[in-house]
């Protein structure tokens, strides 16, 4: 399975607070990846450094290396908006321009050079046929996209995100804002829309059922860093980092009937200001050593494709 973004060895810090510290990881190719984790635990970070997003946010340091294919992301002379063309974005809550439904999917085109008004139609008409919405919009194409309901405001960021074929889309919490009754044809829309151009999808969401829907590989970070990665099924089956298995024991039981203990991590999560030393579960973890308070643990692969980063499963653990 080959790799569309890699990650190495990447770091990133808001002034002095660290938001991502060493993440390697491998995007594979026209599968869906998910980040899961704490509020305030670098998953948007992460993928906002994949097509420069945080270049608008000030104060922002940036270390190590991400790639586009054989692209340095963050080469000098990189010209941003083909970058974003190529690794497009569809945001929690829906963004679109405050003007017509046609010039909010014609904007992207136009600002790529193209000007034949034929063509522009039919960019329009595919791309929102290609989010279901055209049914829907057809007659009021000139009408302020602002006056559309939630749901149809985020099918038209979708299809916004599509009129210039991305090979991959990043979907930081898509459904989040939505109506429950909208979510699940949201949902649906991108696994065809993933099926019909074979797109690579980079997905967050805190619905850990819609993860486990939706996922091919699920990442699970913390603090930072990347603690666990998996196969979907392989994290929900057989978690083995702490952090993971406390989080998925979160889950409600499918039955009323089955009892299910959550496990509690206490104290709080710490602050990432200042070096960061040592495990960054540490302070939380009922198996922590000194040798987790000392060091980091990288993440190492345990089963086929199922890595950890966790002292537990390393054999050297009682040097």
């Amino acid at each position: 399975m080959s790799s569309i973004v890699t990650a190495k060895d990447l770091c990133l810090w808001y002034g002095t607070a660290q938001a991502l510290n060493n993440i390697n990881i491998e995007i594979p190719e026209k599968n869906i990846t998910a980040f899961i984790g704490p509020s305030g635990c670098g998953k948007s970070t992460f993928l906002k450094t994949l097509n420069r997003m945080n270049d608008l946010i000030p104060g922002v340091k940036i270390t190590g290396e991400v790639r586009y294919g054989e692209q340095d992301v963050y080469a000098s002379g990189l010209d941003v908006n083909l970058l974003r063309k190529e690794i497009g974005m569809v945001f929690q809550k829906p963004n679109p321009f405050p003007m017509s439904i046609y010039d909010n999917i014609a904007y992207g085109p136009r600002t790529h050079g193209v000007r034949n008004k034929a063509k522009l139609d039919d960019i329009v008409e595919r791309s929102l046929r290609g989010a279901a919405i055209w049914d829907e919009v057809k007659d009021r194409l000139k009408k302020n996209a602002l006056g559309l309901s939630g749901g149809q405001q985020q099918r038209l960021c979708i299809a916004r995100a599509l009129e210039v074929m991305p090979e991959v889309l990043i979907c930081d919490e898509p459904v989040s804002a939505l109506d429950v009754s909208i979510q699940a044809q949201v949902l649906n829309l991108f696994g065809k829309l993933q099926k019909e151009f074979g797109l690579t999808y980079v997905f967050i969401s805190h619905d850990l059922s819609v993860i486990r829907h939706i996922s091919d590989r699920i990442a699970i970070m913390y603090l930072g860093q990347v603690v666990e990665l998996c196969g979907a099924e392989g994290i929900y089956d057989s978690p083995l980092h702490p952090y993971t298995q406390a989080l998925l024991s979160a889950i409600p039981p499918a039955s009323p009937f089955e009892k299910k203990k959550a496990i509690e991590l206490p104290g709080d999560i710490p602050s990432p200001i200042g070096d960061q030393v040592g495990c960054p579960l540490a302070s939380r973890c009922p198996h922590c050593t000194d040798r987790c308070r000392r060091e980091c643990p990288q993440l190492t692969e345990q089963t086929d494709g199922h890595q950890v980063a966790c002292f537990l499963y390393d054999k050297e653990r009682a040097r």
